[in-house]
């Protein structure tokens, strides 16, 4: 639904150095947010209730193996979002350049 509303009321390219920064900052963060994922959910109390319930530390994985796989799978998604982002500013850079060789020449400064 939001895709359709952005192609509806939103310009067709973005501007090229906010897309840039923006895929640089992803890049650069998707590790350290995998391993804060990872981190979390290791010391995640069980998703069940047991007798003397709270707050809880465990030294093994309690929540079934699937901790690393889960932080793995967040750090791949966020590396895939900052390519998409890298693409999406040199397409618009690409646009921008292909305009200006479009202009007619007595429209040039």
């Amino acid at each position: 639904m939001g895709g359709l509303l952005g192609l509806a009321f939103l310009r067709a390219r973005g501007p090229v150095a906010p897309l840039r920064i923006a895929a640089i900052i992803v890049a650069a963060s998707a590790p350290v947010t995998g391993l804060v994922a990872l981190v979390s959910l290791q010391h995640a109390c069980p998703l069940y209730v047991t007798r003397g319930s709270g707050y809880c530390y465990h030294t093994h994985d309690v929540l079934g193996g699937w901790t690393a796989g889960a932080a793995i799978a967040l750090t791949l998604d966020l590396l895939v979002v900052a390519f998409l982002l890298a693409i999406s500013a040199r397409q618009s850079r690409l646009a921008i350049e292909d305009a200006a060789l479009l202009r007619p020449l007595s429209a040039r400064p």
